[in-house]
């Protein structure tokens, strides 16, 4: 997810927040490539859209802020 989120800090896409939508697909191909099954992920991000849906934020929102830099190693 940090790569994901790098690129609207200092990267190409610095000062642009990516739409909720954008945040769900990145967040399923980097569960993805953490190893967790199909069935893992649909769970998770189904998790994460239902709590987004309610707090009245739909898929093509912005997200809300912006996450800071967590500094964990590769």
């Amino acid at each position: 997810m940090e790569s994901f989120w790098e690129q609207y800090r200092t990267g190409s896409l610095a000062g642009i927040l990516p739409t909720n939508r954008q945040y769900e697909i990145a967040l399923a191909r980097s569960l993805q490539e953490a190893g967790l099954s199909p069935s893992e992920i649909k769970q998770a991000v189904t998790a994460a859209r239902n709590q987004r849906l309610s707090y009245g934020l739909g898929q093509n929102d912005p997200v809300p802020n912006l996450p800071g830099r967590i500094n964990q190693k590769k």
